[in-house]
């Protein structure tokens, strides 16, 4: 109609619509912050700087955490036999525990018990023979020794023949020897009255040969009777002589004949001596023989010497041959405590010291079910060792345990030798903070370098 309407031009255009869009950022950033903000960054703040703040105050127990083993206290004990056998019988088997004094394995008896009984008849006929020379030598009937003749009465019998028979023997050399004695004694005596019968006769012919010198040289007496009465001088001293001869040497055996009589208790009784102390060591000899048999049968029951756990067995079955002196199988001992042998490594090992506090894991158990051991470091080696596998190098470290069982129950869950198990110690302690920057600087001095 007549109205008009004004348009605007196009620069206020453009002006309008920056107008329209500039209180919004004014109203941005010229209004005040919200509350509930402010609070949030101060909050945040306030927390980083609390965390912070506990990690630079907050410490962390450094452990020093290494593989191990179960031991025993004792050395494992390694089974033998020293002369070896064949196995009559096996009472384990591979895994067993068993206590100490427990048999294990008994070998066959046969050749040794053989082998005994030839050493106990040796000895126990020696035995018989000492005892019936130290009668002969005494002049006694010989004294059996009781036991000896429960056992065996066929000895003490022969024996007993023996002795009356050489006793007899004895007897009768003697017997012959005084019979001759007599009988030179007879002889002696009569040679003796011969001898003063021929004495006085001889006197009687030398008077008479005397008177008759005298007539006979003054022609009185025949010459011829003279000399007759000298021939039976001469005869007669001849006959004296050989008399007197015959008398000494029948002396003389008379003498042997004695000396003879003698020599035979003598030499009997130097016979029985000689052979007395012969058989004294002969009969010690198959004594100790039947001594040394008796311990190898004994010895033929193979007991364990600890209470422990059967390894390594080699024998299979009854029958089988034990060559002498190899190992049968190991006994690991058990008992009342144990060791765990923990291998440290190098990094570590200076920070481990004798009673340190240790914690040990046994990996056959739950340790979040069973928990853990408690131990103390008993022993730190010098040297190290070097795994023939990894290569690395770690140092055996002995922990006595507390218990040799897990859990409330003793017995029931209980800590063999061989188990495997996880040995935690603490070497120190650190800041949270530390640990963080102590990353950074090694990484920072560790950087820019060149192997």
């Amino acid at each position: 109609t007549g109205r008009q309407i004004a348009l605007p031009s196009r620069s206020r255009m453009t002006r309008a619509s920056f107008a329209d869009f500039l209180p919004e950022l004014e109203a941005v950033a010229e209004r005040e912050h919200s509350p509930v903000a402010r609070f949030l960054i101060i909050a945040v703040a306030a927390l980083f700087a609390m965390l912070l703040l506990w990690s630079a105050l907050a410490e962390v127990n450094q452990l020093a955490t290494a593989p191990g083993q179960v031991r025993p206290i004792g050395k494992v004990k390694v089974i033998n036999h020293p002369e070896g056998g064949t196995v009559a019988g096996l009472f384990m088997k591979e895994g067993d525990v068993v206590k100490a004094d427990q048999v294990l394995i008994e070998l066959s008896p046969d050749l040794i018990r053989e082998e005994m009984g030839k050493a106990e008849n040796e000895w126990q006929s020696l035995s018989a023979e000492v005892a019936r020379l130290t009668g002969e030598a005494k002049g006694e009937t010989p004294d059996f020794p009781t036991d000896l003749g429960a056992a065996r009465p066929d000895l003490i019998a022969n024996e007993t023949r023996l002795y009356e028979a050489r006793r007899n023997s004895m007897e009768s050399r003697q017997s012959t020897a005084q019979e001759q004695i007599n009988q030179r004694l007879g002889d002696i005596a009569g040679l003796r009255e011969q001898i003063r019968a021929l004495e006085v006769g001889l006197e009687v012919l030398v008077e008479q040969e005397a008177a008759i010198a005298t007539l006979a040289g003054k022609g009185y007496f025949p010459k011829l009777r003279y000399l007759s009465i000298k021939r039976q001088v001469a005869e007669a001293k001849g006959q004296l002589g050989q008399v007197r001869q015959q008398l000494r040497s029948t002396e003389a055996a008379l003498l042997e004949a004695s000396s003879r009589r003698d020599s035979v208790g003598r030499d009997m009784l130097s016979e029985v001596l000689g052979r007395l102390a012969q058989a004294r060591i002969e009969r010690d000899r198959a004594f100790r023989t039947l001594q040394q048999q008796r311990s190898r049968l004994a010895n033929l029951v193979i007991r364990s010497p600890v209470d422990g756990i059967v390894q390594n067995l080699e024998i299979a079955a009854v029958g089988q041959a034990i060559p002498p002196g190899d190992p049968i199988m190991n006994i690991v001992p058990t008992g009342d405590t144990l060791i765990v042998e923990a291998q440290v490594s190098n990094a570590d090992i200076g920070f481990i010291y004798i009673g340190q506090e240790a914690k040990v894991k046994i990996t056959t158990y739950d340790y979040v079910k069973f928990g853990e051991l408690q131990g103390r470091v008993e022993q730190i080696s010098p040297n190290s060792v070097q795994d023939p596998e990894t290569k690395q190098s770690t140092f055996p470290v002995q922990i006595r345990v507390n218990q040799t069982y897990m859990g409330d129950f003793p017995g029931k869950f209980p800590v063999t030798p061989g188990m495997e198990a996880q040995v935690d110690m603490v070497i120190g302690e650190r800041s949270i903070l530390s640990y963080l920057t102590d990353r950074v600087a090694r990484t920072t001095s560790e950087a820019f370098t060149e192997r």
